[in-house]
């Protein structure tokens, strides 16, 4: 009846509908190494002022990492990764607490950045640090396809 559909799969937006992918723009070979660096590189290289993408563990060990700039050491990745590991992990059991569903995505916008963080599974996250003018809707839009794209490499 055309109301927006409730759904986990990753494949699908809010709406139900499939989202539009090309398959082309990542190297989905058996190391899922290359697929992870393919996939961080290709958010970087699409989204104006990103600064880097990041796939992270709810341990807040980084798994991969693309930056836009090689040598940008202006920000310490890594640190911001797991302090904010901790914030989404607050808002995880929050979500839980008062019953509103699980935590799908977490953004945060300071002077100087932008973060957008999209959870994957229940464990890993996908993380976007943008400069404060970045396009934060692209970076939106390029994160929920990766989300569809790594999906499947860490179901257990």
């Amino acid at each position: 009846t055309g109301q927006p559909v409730q759904t986990n799969d990753p494949s699908k937006n809010i709406s139900g509908s499939p989202l539009l992918l090309d398959p082309s723009d990542f190297t989905l070979g058996e190391d899922p190494m290359n697929l992870f660096r393919d996939v961080t590189h290709s958010i970087v290289d699409k989204v104006e002022g990103a600064r880097t993408a990041l796939i992270v563990g709810t341990d807040g060990i980084v798994i991969d990492r693309a930056n836009k700039e090689e040598g940008d050491d202006s920000i310490n990745y890594e640190l911001v990764a797991a302090e904010y590991t901790s914030l989404l992990k607050t808002a995880i059991r929050t979500a839980e607490d008062v019953e509103i569903g699980l935590l799908q995505e977490l953004s945060v916008f300071t002077e100087q950045y932008q973060f957008l963080i999209k959870m994957i599974t229940e464990e890993y996250f996908l993380m976007c640090i943008l400069d404060a003018s970045g396009n934060f809707g692209r970076a939106r839009y390029e994160l929920r396809k990766a989300k569809y794209i790594l999906y499947k490499e860490f179901q257990v």
